[in-house]
């Protein structure tokens, strides 16, 4: 999705992609499981807009932090409301 933006702190999908990719989904059978997005400057956990942002506890809000670009961070979380419980991740090579 294009961030609309256009910012490295900010993020908000571009609502013409977000209706498309919706509607090719329910064509196709399937569902949305994950929203992922990176940190540029802070940690792989859920900030305040993000929480504020989360449209399903039934979604996995996967974040990359990029603070240490040597060392990137993948984590992935539940939000229900204020409440955030992490999830375990597991990468794969196929």
């Amino acid at each position: 999705m294009t961030n609309v933006e256009d910012s490295p702190v900010g993020y908000s999908m571009d609502p013409k992609e977000q209706l498309q990719a919706d509607k090719q989904m329910r064509q196709q059978q399937e569902q949305m499981v994950g929203i992922f997005h990176s940190h540029t400057a802070t940690a792989a956990y859920p900030s305040p807009v993000d929480v504020s942002l989360a449209i399903s506890p039934d979604v996995s809000y996967v974040l990359v932090s990029l603070k240490d670009q040597r060392h990137p961070e993948l984590k992935s979380y539940r939000i229900d409301g204020a409440r955030i419980t992490p999830e375990d991740v597991v990468v794969g090579t196929g």
